[in-house]
């Protein structure tokens, strides 16, 4: 079962802002153009200014915003709802400007091949269309993801993502080893 999106093409201007709102972490990018000319192919190409947030810290935020000097469009992809909604209450406060965008399967160019789309998260659905994009044309792919969780993921040679594996990621797996074992000893994992 297949699920193509189906929502109108969702706004986008530049500057674009690109939003991933984890488990541990808010990720940004800034794409002050567009990648690629109308009717060209994209290229890999990072964001300008990358920045991360740890949870409730918005100082970095509010310096980062500063190379805005108009009005941003802003795609928010988040698998945190309270960690959303945190951010959308700052860009009402500090960005009423800006366009917000909730990223979700629908508005990916990305076919579903499960039954219930929706129960994905986006993160994985987000990651899934990049490395198709990345990928040689016609192969499938396996993407494997270490963040708070560790996910394994597989889109088909069609180009249809047909679903994965959620594992405890490292730090978890390190907290629960401690917790339900007599002798091991937490063993603190950087980030």
């Amino acid at each position: 079962m297949s699920s193509a999106p189906s929502s109108p093409a969702p706004t986008v201007f530049f500057p674009l802002v690109s939003v991933d709102v984890g488990n541990t972490r808010t990720k940004l990018g800034l794409w002050p153009q567009p990648l690629a000319p109308p009717g060209e192919s994209l290229s890999p190409q990072a964001p300008q200014e990358p920045l991360s947030l740890v949870p409730g810290k918005w100082k970095p935020l509010q310096q980062w915003c500063q190379q805005l000097s108009q009005p941003a469009c802003w795609h928010i992809a988040s698998v945190n709802r309270h960690r959303l909604a945190d951010l959308l209450q700052w860009l009402g406060e500090h960005r009423p400007q800006d366009a917000v965008v909730l990223v979700n399967y629908e508005l990916l160019p990305l076919p579903v091949d499960l039954p219930h789309p929706d129960q994905v998260g986006i993160d994985r659905l987000v990651t899934a269309l990049a490395a198709r994009e990345l990928s040689p044309g016609g192969e499938p792919v396996v993407i494997v993801d270490l963040g708070t969780a560790i996910t394994v993921d597989v889109v088909s040679a069609q180009g249809a993502y047909c679903g994965g594996a959620i594992l405890p990621g490292i730090a978890m797996s390190a907290r629960a080893l401690e917790h339900f074992t007599d002798l091991l000893p937490l063993v603190e994992m950087d980030r």
